[in-house]
């Protein structure tokens, strides 16, 4: 078998080759046969198709986390989601403490960010993944 697929990197560094010790060609055995037998390219398809993102998933997130700015966290933008977060619970604390309406006006700016957002949201996924693609071909 291993005249089939040449010489193999088994972690480590060790690479294990025809004249091998049997020691080391057991390494083989334990290795899946999917690491042994798998291309490159197929490995990268692997890696794209793991971590790209999903319209739906993050359009989900919208719906449910939006105003805590979940989506955002899904779509890997934590700076803006940690700002509508904080803008959240500024909000909410100046409305329970009856400071006046600018705790209205954090909410309606988290509305209005989140109904931006909803259109906003096929670039984000389709510029993440584009990125994806290009970090994984390299």
């Amino acid at each position: 078998m291993l005249d089939q697929i040449g010489a193999q990197d088994c972690g480590g560094g060790r690479v294990l080759t025809a004249n091998s010790p049997v020691s080391d060609q057991s390494a083989i055995i334990s290795t899946p046969p999917w690491m042994r037998l798998v291309s490159a390219d197929a490995i990268r398809i692997s890696r794209y198709n793991c971590n790209k993102k999903s319209l739906a998933a993050a359009y989900a997130v919208w719906f449910f986390l939006g105003c805590l700015g979940g989506h955002r966290l899904y779509l890997q933008r934590r700076a803006s989601a940690l700002v509508m977060l904080g803008l959240l619970i500024l909000s909410a604390l100046t409305v329970l403490t009856d400071i006046g309406l600018t705790g209205f006006i954090g909410f309606g700016a988290i509305g209005i960010w989140m109904l931006v957002d909803a259109f906003l949201i096929p670039r984000i996924v389709r510029n993440f993944n584009d990125n994806l693609a290009a970090a994984v071909a390299n």
